[in-house]
């Protein structure tokens, strides 16, 4: 992201949906959010994702593994897993992405990920773009679209680039 589009985001925050949070002081700045923090941002959303899907995959393992509904079980509850998993991660960044502009994780290291033309919050479609598209590319191989943004000056990944997002940090500049 260059200066001049930084310059306009700091101009621009998004205006359309500014919610609780945004109602920012008029001194507040924004910089490109560098790898580590957005590493420590993901950790403590796992944290929280994690916390809401294993109660209920737990109870429906527990539900199968009574009912022993099939010879192959292990299979079925990996893929059930992954199901609940995928159900709960999509509307919890629809959600955050589109009222905050960050998930939880993100909002307690003042992080917001905006779409990188125009500042403003992203769409569902960059969402998903971003966060299921993008970051699974991102894995293959060997987590070389994630580790992109530590050698970059924009500090952007490769679900960034597919999406057309940009993370930032709100600093007091």
């Amino acid at each position: 992201m260059s200066n001049s589009s930084i310059a306009k985001l700091n101009n621009h925050f998004p205006a359309e949906n500014p919610g609780p949070e945004l109602s920012l002081v008029p001194e507040a700045k924004f910089e490109p959010a560098g790898f580590w923090i957005r590493l420590l941002a993901t950790a403590v959303d796992g944290m929280i994702l994690n916390l809401i899907v294993f109660p209920i995959a737990f109870a429906v393992g527990f539900f199968i593994g009574l009912n022993s509904i099939t010879e192959n079980s292990d299979q079925v509850m990996n893929l059930i897993g992954y199901a609940i998993q995928f159900a709960v991660a999509i509307p919890y960044f629809l959600y955050f992405y589109t009222q905050r502009a960050a998930t939880p994780g993100k909002l307690i290291f003042n992080l917001r990920v905006v779409n990188q033309t125009t500042g403003e919050y992203l769409s569902p479609k960059q969402i998903i773009a971003r966060d299921i598209i993008g970051k699974f590319l991102g894995m293959v191989p060997f987590f070389g679209g994630f580790i992109l943004a530590g050698f970059r000056k924009d500090k952007r990944a490769l679900h960034d680039f597919i999406a057309g997002s940009v993370v930032v940090r709100k600093t007091s500049k």
